[in-house]
């Protein structure tokens, strides 16, 4: 029966770096035996390369580097990620059905790690390869801006399933279908309701505007126009609120009211406001918006009860001379 440092010495010439003292640890804590070689290999394919690494980086240990062209192996990696650079994210799974395939994969050896490009289509892997799948690297690997230029005499599936990053990647592809279904309309959601239907821009405008498309409740531009016309005869609510108002005043028909922040206007003031056929609450009102010009404030009274605009001229003497 082998040693497991013979086993680890097989191990390392076929191209996997690990250290011999974290695989016992990590046998041990598994209770996993290492009779054999086939045992040790079948525990390594199902775990992590990250808990059983040799850290110690040698001269014959591949790194990727500006300066070298390539890179030698073998050398046993573990697939931490797997994407169609060719394709929309929701549909990468189909290696190239919906436009392309040009794979990226990124790889660890458990220390290091490497990103590779397909220079061409490599059956062995795809992008529904999960994390934790062991491959082997094998021959003269070429390498350009920090890349491996991977084919598929380079790469070999050896297998494995490590359980935690199965499982989450499992997840995670579950929710992105979910998701992208949703999108697309082909899935119902939680609650079993779905999306609602999608309605081109350009195609039946008349069905849109006349309210068949989004329901009874819907109005057109020219028809909410219409009901503005026809409620405040085109006047916005601030000019319909200020008429009722001061008409309200000038029939003294509202309550005695202090207009002007209280402030006391000149008797002649007022004088010539009543005179002219307006109460005393109205006089200060009309003072306190004209700066107590006696003429203006008439001149507003008088428009604001015939249902006219104020008069622009007296408006803008009364701004002139109170500046």
């Amino acid at each position: 029966m082998p040693c497991l440092s013979d086993i680890c010495s097989k191990l390392k010439n076929e191209g996997w770096h690990i250290c011999e003292q974290s695989l016992q640890k990590e046998l041990v804590a598994e209770e996993k035996s290492w009779n054999t070689y086939q045992e040790v290999k079948n525990f390594l394919l199902d775990y992590d390369l990250k808990d059983v690494v040799d850290n110690n980086v040698t001269e014959d240990t591949p790194t990727i580097s500006k300066k070298a062209s390539s890179i030698n192996g073998p050398l046993v990696v573990q697939v931490c990620k797997v994407r169609n650079v060719c394709a929309p994210k929701a549909a990468e799974g189909g290696d190239g059905a919906g436009g392309g395939r040009l794979l990226r994969v990124t790889l660890t050896d458990g220390n290091t790690p490497y990103h590779g490009i397909e220079l061409n289509t490599c059956s062995a892997i795809s992008s529904s390869t999960a994390p934790g799948t062991k491959l082997l690297l094998s021959g003269r690997i070429p390498q350009a801006g920090g890349f491996l230029l991977l084919s598929s005499k380079h790469v070999s599936v050896l297998g494995g399933r490590v359980a935690a990053l199965y499982d989450k990647w499992l997840i995670t592809e579950s929710m992105l279908h979910y998701s992208s279904g949703m999108q697309h309309g082909s899935s119902s959601g939680i609650d079993g309701s779905k999306p609602p239907p999608w309605i081109p821009f350009c195609e039946n405008r008349s069905n849109i505007t006349n309210g068949a498309a989004l329901g009874g409740n819907f109005k057109s531009l020219k028809e909410a126009t219409n009901d503005r016309k026809e409620d405040g005869e085109g006047k916005d609510n601030f000019s319909v609120q200020r008429k009722q108002a001061v008409q309200e005043l000038v029939k003294g028909t509202s309550g005695r009211k202090v207009f002007g922040g209280g402030r006391h206007m000149p008797d002649s003031a007022v004088a010539r406001v009543v005179a002219a056929g307006f109460s005393a609450d109205v006089a200060n009102w009309a003072l306190s918006n004209n700066n107590n010009d006696a003429s203006a404030a008439i001149a507003e009274l008088r428009a604001a009860a015939a249902g006219q605009p104020i008069p622009s001229v007296v408006r803008t003497a009364t701004v002139n001379s109170s500046s």
